[in-house]
């Protein structure tokens, strides 16, 4: 597991990307965004769907799927996260059968 820091309004995750990290909001918050369609002006764009608080996480559905990231994540301020590579996330959810949360936070 590392440790990542952003400031506010910095791309984490973009829609459509691999996924190969899973994120635990530690500090601060993160929106979340998903591409839309406006069939009027025929143009795509981001449409807000949430915000993250501490405590809250993403990024698991590309590591459990094996499908690129299915929404776009930005720092909506100064944010620390904990990151767990797809590896070690195979290895702690899939091999030992644990809750990923669970097994996220008793490491760190």
């Amino acid at each position: 597991m590392t440790l990542e820091e952003y400031c506010a309004n910095k791309v984490i995750v973009e829609q459509g990307s691999p996924g190969d990290k899973f994120y635990y909001v530690l500090k601060g918050k993160v929106q979340i965004y998903i591409k839309a369609f406006n069939a009027m002006t025929g143009s795509e764009f981001h449409k807000h769907a949430a915000d993250l608080p501490p405590g809250a996480h993403f990024g698991e559905l590309s590591l459990i799927y094996n499908c690129p990231r299915t929404a776009s994540v930005v720092s909506g301020e100064g944010c620390k996260l904990v990151v767990v590579s797809k590896h070690s996330y195979n290895i702690l959810v899939r091999k030992y059968h644990v809750d990923h949360l669970n097994a996220i936070l008793r490491f760190y």
